[in-house]
């Protein structure tokens, strides 16, 4: 008899988010009934949030990273790991279960896989994007990469296309992610060019993609480092240099945009009080810190070559709109300077706060190393001690 037929289906479904992913991935074989309950985007949401829970407790958020390849060669392949304290050494590469789900969509071309690059990561679902335009999720759980169609097959000849920003997230009010980007349409040549910015999001229960009203203002905004990039309960967030004129020649403030993905509305909130008195000489992006949305001030003394870490936390919510920031408040700093951290980036928190990530200054622009790769640098953000995972 099956269990199904034993318990009620939400019994079981309760039952069944407190198992890990490894456990979900087995029982999903045995009946119909199972898969259809391990598959849905609401479950998929509340065994997130349980296993988020429980890993809080014990002190370990896993991370989901990526080293995706400059030059796309086979001496210079994309890597894909989880760094978690639960795991051995630390960390368990997922390369070849990535390679394993997509390997349909790149058959005789396998050297698009090294194109591959981490978007975000939502509810155990990972956003990829390669050769600029093209798009995939992936649910490692249930061992599915589902290939997203591309936005305007027949977009007008002579247009030139790029991404500028791109978030992966997930709207509770009908249990849907969706992937937001803004795109700067680029015609004509030379001098007598012209460039416009659209924003477009996709819904994957409606497997499609359409034209969302822009931002107000005009706006250059930043696409960070860091997996988690500005993701947080619902809503996307984005640092911006924000031009009150037409063009980004104008005087310009500080702040950030945020994306309800339940409302599809963008909105301008306010940044923390370091970037309000013209362009802050320290460098600045978002990130989940602990249970807060976090601003992350990378402060360099050019001096004695040496950088420290300034957190601020978002400390009120607006009651209406529970997505829009309010007001901030200054946590703490991660310092003393940390030996060597002059040229590196901050690229994350792990283990709930315990881990600090950061990587070469080259990484991140996209450049190799002398060794050929991007070596993270693992760091507890309490004592700075190294945590050695690699």
């Amino acid at each position: 008899m099956e269990a199904q037929g034993v318990f009620p289906e939400d019994v079981l479904e309760e039952i069944l988010s407190r198992l890990t992913v490894r456990q979900l991935l087995q029982l999903r074989s045995i009946s119909k009934v199972w898969r259809s309950i391990i598959d849905k985007c609401s479950f998929i949401q509340k065994h997130s949030q349980i296993r988020y829970e429980m890993h809080k407790e014990e002190g370990d958020i896993p991370l989901f990273c990526d080293h995706y390849s400059a030059y796309a060669e086979e001496e210079d392949p994309a890597h894909f790991c989880l760094v978690s304290k639960n795991l051995e050494n630390g960390i368990s590469y997922l390369t070849a279960d990535l390679n394993r789900d997509c390997s349909e969509y790149f058959t005789g071309k396998p050297e698009l896989f090294n194109y591959l690059f981490c978007g975000g990561v939502v509810n155990g679902v990972v956003l990829f994007r390669w050769a600029a335009e093209y798009f995939g999720l992936w649910n490692p759980a249930i061992r599915e990469f589902k290939f997203i169609p591309h936005p305007r097959p027949n977009r007008p000849e002579k247009v030139e296309e790029y991404t500028n920003i791109l978030g992966l997230g997930f709207d509770p009010n009908c249990s849907n992610f969706k992937i937001i980007r803004s795109i700067d349409r680029v015609s004509g040549q030379d001098n007598g060019c012209t460039r416009t910015r659209i924003y477009e999001i996709y819904s994957l229960k409606a497997n499609s993609w359409k034209l969302l009203e822009s931002p107000r203002h005009h706006l250059d905004l930043s696409m960070n480092v860091g997996v988690t990039d500005g993701y947080f309960n619902g809503a996307y967030y984005w640092a911006a240099d924000v031009y009150d004129g037409e063009t980004a020649s104008d005087p310009c403030r500080f702040g950030i945009l945020s994306f309800n993905f339940g409302t599809e509305v963008f909105k301008l909130v306010d940044a923390p009080p370091p970037a309000w008195n013209g362009r802050p000489e320290s460098e600045w992006c978002l990130d989940k810190y602990k249970d807060f949305l976090a601003v992350i001030f990378t402060c360099r003394n050019f001096e004695d070559k040496t950088c420290h870490f300034d957190i601020w936390v978002v400390n009120k919510f607006d009651d209406v709109d529970p997505t829009v920031p309010l007001s901030w408040e200054f946590l703490f700093t991660i310092g003393p300077p940390i030996p060597g951290c002059f040229s590196l980036y901050f690229r994350g928190f792990a283990w709930d706060g315990d881990m600090l990530i950061l990587v070469p200054k080259m990484a991140r622009e996209g450049e190799r190393t002398l060794a050929g790769e991007y070596e993270c640098s693992y760091y507890n953000p309490t004592t700075l001690q190294d945590i050695a995972i690699l």
